[in-house]
């Protein structure tokens, strides 16, 4: 039935938006095809709509990461977002 009414449980990366600030452990542009890969949608900028900001220091004190600040924006690690690469 479920299938007949096209209702799909999304995964919680899908409904995420993430953005990047700092150097990260690997090159930008394979940091964000993770990101993708692992179902997340990915932007260069900060908006009210970004969910995760990844940096390399949380308690730094980049632009990116005051907006991030601002908007509410959970604010996380390149180690505590990937794990270990």
């Amino acid at each position: 039935l479920l299938e007949a009414l096209d209702i799909r449980d999304e995964s919680a990366a899908a409904r995420e938006s993430v953005c990047m600030t700092g150097k990260g452990p690997l090159p930008r542009k394979e940091l964000q095809a993770r990101i993708e890969a692992m179902g997340y949608e990915f932007h260069d900028s900060i908006t009210a709509n970004t969910t995760i900001l990844v940096c390399e220091d949380p308690a730094g004190s980049s632009s990116k990461l005051a907006k991030a600040r601002k908007n509410g924006t959970r604010i996380v690690s390149y180690s505590e977002f990937f794990g270990t690469l």
